[in-house]
């Protein structure tokens, strides 16, 4: 699997949001609860290409409506995407909506409004669509990877909300799966880059072990890193994005400032400090 800090499935050209991992067809495959044990993501998503002969280099552009259904932010679905540890080494996926139903026929592709279904994509890759509020991803190598989820009509457009693509990103770090597994419920802190500076305090303090869950807006677009954790990540003021891992190295860790075009230098924003 391709880390995450070398993909860039959402970016901005000329004033347009555009996802560049997308699908041409969408047929419902494994639904909350298919647990393929065994089996790796690169695996289910070969096969699942090699089915229905998807197309990964679509681009949602914002100013198409065949490709995007663009809503004003009263009227457009909303999704907040959580990725808690499964018993079994995999990972279930939560998504909590507003403004939006999963569709209850999930092959039916006529557009009734605020209904529909999610995408996920894994490294930048399409992996599954799913039409319930929980779905089941199978273990992930160790490592860092970045797992995003759209919100889609049931004619398979994307939802967007005031030109921004509505989808939610995690950046996680996988470890060492014989080492035991977090807690379900993340250590969360919400943190905004403005000016370039964290809002308010610049240091959290945490437990070697615990589980940690740092989410991030941003007033441009920037690449934000953990150094130590060696996870990268691409923020702007359209497309916020979480990191979400165990805290099991102890130090002082600085989240670097990298810019829009990932240059390096421009100094720590936040530290994570993990104590034994």
């Amino acid at each position: 699997m391709a880390k995450a800090g070398g993909v860039a499935p959402i970016a901005w050209i000329g004033g347009a949001a555009v996802i560049a991992v997308g699908v041409a067809v969408m047929v419902q495959s494994w639904t909350a609860g298919d647990r393929g044990v065994g089996t790796s993501v690169r695996e289910l998503a070969d096969a699942h290409r090699q089915v229905h002969g998807y197309a990964l280099a679509t681009i949602y552009d914002v100013n198409d409506p065949n490709q995007v259904l663009n809503l004003p932010a009263r009227e457009a679905p909303g999704a907040e995407l959580s990725v808690r540890p499964a018993a079994d080494g995999g990972w279930d996926l939560v998504l909590d909506v507003s403004n939006f139903r999963f569709a209850a026929n999930p092959l039916d592709d006529r557009h009734v409004p605020g209904h529909g279904h999610a995408h996920i994509f894994v490294d930048g890759q399409y992996f599954a669509d799913f039409s319930s509020r929980a779905h089941y991803l199978p273990p992930l190598d160790p490592g860092v990877h970045e797992i995003a989820v759209s919100l889609n009509t049931m004619d398979h457009r994307a939802y967007a909300r005031d030109g921004r693509v509505v989808v939610e990103r995690v950046v996680l770090r996988v470890g060492d799966p014989r080492r035991r597994r977090p807690a379900t419920e993340p250590k969360a802190f919400d943190l905004a880059v403005q000016n370039g500076k964290v809002a308010g305090t610049d240091t959290q303090r945490v437990k070697q072990g615990e589980w940690i869950l740092l989410r991030w807006t941003a007033d441009a677009p920037m690449n934000l890193h953990l150094e130590g954790y060696d996870m990268e990540m691409q923020v702007s003021p359209r497309s916020p994005a979480a990191m979400q891992f165990v805290a099991d190295l102890p130090g002082r860790f600085p989240v670097e400032l990298h810019g829009a075009g990932g240059a390096h230098g421009r100094g720590a924003v936040f530290y994570l400090e993990v104590y034994p």
